[in-house]
């Protein structure tokens, strides 16, 4: 047996063994694949301790609406057990609602979240992490939605709970006939007229002489009824023009998340005061954040940027982990500084700031689902010049669904992925729970969009767990390069935590409600992502990106 066979097997065990526990994980986050050199100056790998100030952990959280509290419920027990084991975040990196579950991590990391959930009894939960304890806060009354999508909540119940009685079918039906009927009232009228010339008595219907006296009536209401329609379409068409949901309640909910917030306010409070607030916690916690950037986590909101058609990273990250994501050719946005700690980001000629007032317009911006929420209006500039030029932002799953490959860009040494898609276990052929009922209208469309974000999220962890086989083969690969070259390749170990069966629709923020069966809601997600975290659940993907992969060809 070569001498370096119980090495490479050593290797082979840590690279592959398959589903692991929250105590085996935080083992091997204790550890690195690195290169080293034989007697014969051979290249090859071997496991050895990884010290604490290279190491660079980031959690990386992908999105997925509603679902987002069972990732809330995985950080509340690893949030605890990293700090036992002295363990700490590198960086967060999320999109969408995984952007939102970051926020909630590094809002307490940097000692800026709100007090009512320690103070106060009535918003106090049972829960460690800031962000559970949001989300249980949320569904107390199991009418979450209101406070994300406010006044139209009733579209999530509708787009997620459906008709669920012949009652519920028949009063939508009587609605719209009564609705038809006031508003072309010319209908009942022409009918009169048809039934009289048809030699029935018209004093039964209307009381004109002749057809030609009735037309100038019928020609009016016919008018009137049109103005009313065209009128009502209008007002609907004003009031759904930027998207199905609103924007302002969730801007509301993350401004009332800072220090001098109140969790309970009403949602429904005036835009331009609670734009002013929301501006006036992000400049804090910008601000907080240059204060102790050498401890606290580095953040990355994964956004999309229709305006010039690429992914975005709006980013607060140091100056070393911002140049790296700038030679791999990302668009990082950095959250300027008032006081001039960002200057020396300016060394590099492709920089781009916003200002920091921004930081929860970029979290909105991750989480508005096309269509479904409207777009953010952000203005960006260069090195130079704090002059805006003003891009439009939506959902980062559009083009970035899985942050892990955003996290290596960034350095990371380890990874640990937070998805709220079950692995690809079960093959293409399966049963859906749905019976004959199928999907609504709005449920079908927000259900193709996760369809897609489940596909990207399989093809960037397929391409990194390939990149890590390649490496493992050819170690000579993470040799540095020579001259001007500059390599930073390592063996990246990926470590993805996943529900076992689907959760919840991407809207179903008060919970799905199925005949015969109980609702799930928000806090139901929390506990079972904490369950789930306890159990052995935590699957190794740094090589076999899933559970049932197999070698190609």
């Amino acid at each position: 047996m070569s001498l370096e066979q119980p090495q490479r097997d050593e290797i082979e065990r840590f690279l592959n063994p398959g589903y692991l526990d929250l105590d085996e994980l935080l083992d091997a986050l204790e550890k690195e694949v690195a290169l080293s050199e034989n007697l014969f100056r051979k290249p090859t790998l071997e496991l050895r301790a990884c010290a604490p100030e290279k190491r660079k952990l980031a959690i990386a959280i992908s999105g997925g609406g509603a679902a987002g509290a069972y990732s809330a419920g995985l950080l509340e027990v690893l949030q605890d057990r990293l700090k036992q084991r002295g363990i700490n975040v590198g960086i967060l990196v999320g999109t969408s609602s995984g952007a939102v579950n970051g926020y909630g991590v590094f809002v307490q990391s940097v000692g800026m979240d709100n007090p009512q959930f320690d103070s106060d009894p009535a918003i106090k939960q049972p829960y460690e992490s800031y962000i559970a304890s949001v989300w249980s806060f949320l569904a107390r009354d199991s009418r979450a939605s209101r406070w994300v999508v406010g006044r139209r909540s009733w579209i999530v119940r509708l787009a997620s709970q459906g008709l669920r009685s012949r009652w519920h079918k028949a009063g939508i039906m009587i609605s719209l006939v009564v609705l038809a009927a006031a508003l072309q009232l010319s209908l009942f009228l022409a009918l009169g007229l048809l039934a009289g010339s048809a030699g029935a008595r018209p004093s039964t219907w209307v009381d004109f002489g002749s057809l030609g006296e009735a037309l100038p009536y019928v020609f009016a209401l016919a008018l009137a009824g049109t103005l009313v329609l065209g009128t009502a379409v209008w007002f609907v068409a004003r009031a759904f023009r930027s998207g199905i949901f609103q924007d302002l309640p969730l801007l509301n909910l993350l401004a009332n998340t800072g220090p001098n917030g109140d969790m309970r306010a009403d949602p429904r409070i005036p835009r331009g005061q609670t734009v002013d607030r929301a501006r006036v916690l992000s400049r804090d916690l910008v601000s907080a954040w240059y204060a102790q950037c050498d401890e606290a986590p580095e953040f990355v909101v994964a956004s999309t940027d229709i305006t010039s058609g690429r992914g975005c990273l709006f980013t607060l990250v140091r100056p070393e982990t911002y140049d790296r994501l700038l030679r791999r050719e990302w668009m990082a946005v950095q959250f300027d500084s008032d006081s001039g700690e960002a200057r020396d980001y300016r060394s590099n000629a492709d920089a781009l700031f916003t200002l920091p007032q921004n930081l929860l317009q970029a979290l909105a911006a991750s989480s508005a689902v096309p269509g479904a929420f409207p777009t953010q209006r952000i203005g960006i500039y260069g090195r130079d010049t704090r002059r805006s030029a003003h891009h439009h932002f939506v959902d980062g799953g559009v083009l970035n669904s899985s942050p892990i490959h955003i996290a290596i860009d960034a350095g990371a040494t380890h990874v640990i992925s937070l998805e709220i898609l079950p692995f690809s276990e079960s093959g293409p052929i399966q049963d859906d729970k749905r019976g004959d009922e199928g999907y609504g209208l709005v449920e079908a469309a927000l259900s193709a969009f996760s369809t897609v974000l489940k596909r990207a999220t399989e093809e960037d962890i397929r391409h990194t767990a390939s990149w890590n086989r390649f490496l493992t083969q050819r170690p000579g690969s993470m040799r540095p390069g020579k001259g001007t070259v500059k390599r930073h390749r390592r063996v990246v170990p990926i470590y993805r935590v996943a529900p076992r069966d689907h959760l919840v629709g991407t809207i179903e923020f008060d919970g799905r409600f199925d005949d015969g069966e109980v609702p799930t809601t928000l806090r139901d997600l929390v506990r079972r992502g904490i369950l789930d975290m306890q159990g052995r659940n935590i699957w190794t993907a740094t090589t076999h990106y899933e559970p049932g992969w197999h070698e190609p060809g």
